[in-house]
């Protein structure tokens, strides 16, 4: 788990729920397309970075990538004095290698759906 430091320096484990559902998708015969569910994720569209979304409500860390899978954590912004939840989705064993380098993520326009693609590499 994540940990923080105290003010007395001693590590307290962050806490973090579980996405809504996660669904996949194949898309041919090398990729497959993950939509991670996060509950009140809202969407912004940014005209200067040709119409990209963005989350307007929370911090979408960089997914950590690996051959065999991927992990990322959300951060949602408070909302006012009530403290909103973080949220982590791990995915340890896929069914294949991947290719960290070539998978990516962006976030889609539905506004509760956090998007990961990633291409499967079977060729050994």
């Amino acid at each position: 788990m994540a940990e923080e430091e105290t003010d007395t320096n001693i590590p307290v484990e962050e806490e973090f729920k579980d996405p809504l559902g996660v669904t996949a998708e194949e898309q041919g015969e090398d990729k497959v397309r993950v939509q991670i569910v996060i509950p009140g994720l809202a969407v912004k569209t940014k005209f200067l970075k040709s119409f990209s979304k963005q989350p307007s409500n929370a911090l979408i860390e960089p997914p950590e990538f690996t051959e065999w899978g991927f992990s990322v954590i959300v951060r949602m912004k408070d909302k006012g004095k009530r403290v909103q939840p973080n949220y982590r989705a791990r995915i340890k064993k896929l069914p294949g290698p991947i290719d960290p380098d070539q998978c990516y993520h962006e976030v889609i326009c539905s506004g509760s759906v956090f998007l990961l693609k990633y291409i499967l590499d079977f060729a050994q």
